[in-house]
């Protein structure tokens, strides 16, 4: 008799049991005979379909039911009962919490495997795009994705128990909880392992570790050279001091803006494509910088991190006021400092905003991913806006109408004069400290705090709640003071604090 035979006439003999249980008996001896060494001695040791049939049924408790059948004398205490199901009602939100965590596991070990094993492909894919641009960057890519192929091998079967677990768990809670007897038990026997597969996922996560390592810090070394072999590590440019202007246009960069200390006006550049920089001299001074992607080659690589290599892009400009500053950048920081201009347009759609010490009879600022800093400046009409990030603005003499926005993050005013302001926030807090407000202030905050600190008694507060607190000097109300300056502040979800005073 042969394996599959054999396999047959076991599976035949045990027809009468769960047939899940049965082909998971089956499938165990079937591989255990396919890797014996001697499938007919083995199969002597294990004796007769029919002798191995009994001896599975009476090790692991097999029976004719299915996996939650129940019997008729289990009705009284199962889940039925009418004390089972106000006992289930009244513990509900500890046995969803207990569901939820088993399934936040489950997640959690499915996320990290799966993690590691589409990160194969993805290696794979920055191997071969690379290959005809940077090769040493493509091998370090493929050295990796051969170690983590190895991982994912190396896993699977932990993972496969993992999960396997956290099902036992999750049925075992259920049976506990709904009242439902399990009759069937699982094999207490394990698969063996596959020597092939535990060779191969060990060879390969070696190999690839070993080769990884060695092309990474050969890289490392050489990483100028690598990426940015294309590139002008230095650039100056002197411009004439004529322009009353300035536009700046980059797709990728650090852009700053600052007063000119010492020589003549000028563009200093790290990192940058020559024949992408475009300079156009006048009236207006303006700067255009747009690095193409290579089509050749992905930047799949682990020395990105390094923050001393990067483009930049600096403009120093003489000490006059200017009629117009715009700065339009699509990936990187900016930084204005010591600048005065009657109109600043400054629009970042990936980074963060930093602008101190200037002068501006109108100041537009618009991130839609990044931090807002501004510091010691002054403004007539102010208009901020933020998508995603903090807003934090301190020393400032903001006259006329200002207006901040901020959809996902944090405004914070700090020792601030302000005249006519109104500040709204979808989600984060609202936070102003020893400022001063002369015109009136509007705040608006749908989930988060507000808390403001004003400076001087000539303030008319009223506050609107939707869940929450209101204090208004240490008291519980909502609404405070005679005063000429009205201040309202409106909370859908949150508390609302407010001190006012010399």
């Amino acid at each position: 008799m042969n394996i599959n035979e054999y396999s047959k006439a076991l599976l035949n003999e045990l027809k009468d049991i769960d047939r899940e249980e049965a082909e998971n008996a089956v499938n165990y001896y079937t591989e255990l005979l396919q890797e014996s060494d001697d499938p007919e001695a083995e199969m002597k040791r294990l004796g007769s379909p029919k002798d191995l049939a009994s001896k599975i049924r009476s090790e692991n408790g097999c029976t004719l039911r299915n996996e939650f059948t129940k019997t008729a004398g289990d009705t009284a205490s199962s889940g039925s009962s009418a004390g089972r199901v106000i006992a289930l009602i009244l513990t509900f939100p500890f046995w969803l919490t207990v569901y939820i965590l088993i399934i936040t596991l489950w997640i959690i070990v499915g996320a990290v495997y799966f993690s590691v094993v589409l990160s194969v492909p993805a290696c794979l894919l920055a191997f071969a795009v690379n290959i005809f641009g940077k090769l040493s960057i493509s091998l370090e890519a493929l050295f990796l994705g051969i170690f983590l192929a190895g991982l994912s091998v190396l896993l699977f079967r932990p993972f496969c128990a993992m999960c396997k677990g956290i099902w036992i768990l999750f049925k075992g809670f259920s049976c506990f909880l709904f009242g439902i007897r399990s009759e069937r038990n699982r094999l207490t026997e394990r698969k063996p392992v596959s020597k092939i597969a535990l060779l191969s996922g060990t060879a390969a996560a070696i190999l690839g570790l070993v080769f990884f390592g060695v092309i990474w810090t050969r890289n490392e070394k050489n990483y100028d050279n690598i990426i940015y072999a294309d590139y002008t590590k230095e650039y100056v440019q002197e411009v004439d001091d004529s322009f009353t202007s300035l536009e700046v246009y980059a797709n990728i960069g650090d852009v700053k803006i600052v007063k000119l200390n010492e020589g003549e006006p000028r563009i200093e550049c790290r990192y940058i494509k020559e024949e992408e920089l475009t300079i156009e001299e006048g009236s207006e001074l303006k700067v255009v910088y747009n690095d193409e992607i290579d089509n050749n080659y992905v930047n799949f690589n682990l020395h990105s991190f390094r923050k001393d290599n990067h483009t930049q892009i600096n403009i120093y400009l003489p000490d006059t006021d200017f009629e117009r500053i715009k700065t339009d950048l699509s990936l990187g920081d900016i930084l204005i400092s010591g600048i005065d201009s009657d109109s600043f347009e400054i629009y970042c759609d990936c980074g963060d905003s930093t602008i101190e010490n200037i002068s501006a009879k109108k100041l537009q600022v618009q991130n839609n991913l990044g931090d807002i800093d501004m510091k010691e400046f002054i403004s007539d009409d102010t208009s901020i806006n933020d998508d995603c990030g903090d807003i934090s603005l301190s020393s400032g003499k903001l006259s006329g109408n200002t207006v901040i926005n901020c959809s996902l993050g944090d405004i914070d005013i700090n020792a601030s004069e302000l005249e006519n302001v109104e500040v709204t926030d979808d989600c984060g807090d609202i936070s102003a400290d020893d400022c001063t407000v002369t015109g009136g202030g509007k705040f608006t905050d749908d989930l988060g705090d507000i808390e403001l600190g004003f400076k001087g008694n000539n303030y008319s507060i009223i506050t609107y709640i939707d869940m929450g607190d209101s204090e208004i000097n240490g008291k519980k109300t909502y609404s405070d003071g005679s005063g000429n300056v009205k201040i309202e502040a409106n909370c859908s979800c949150g508390d609302i604090t407010i001190n006012y005073g010399e």
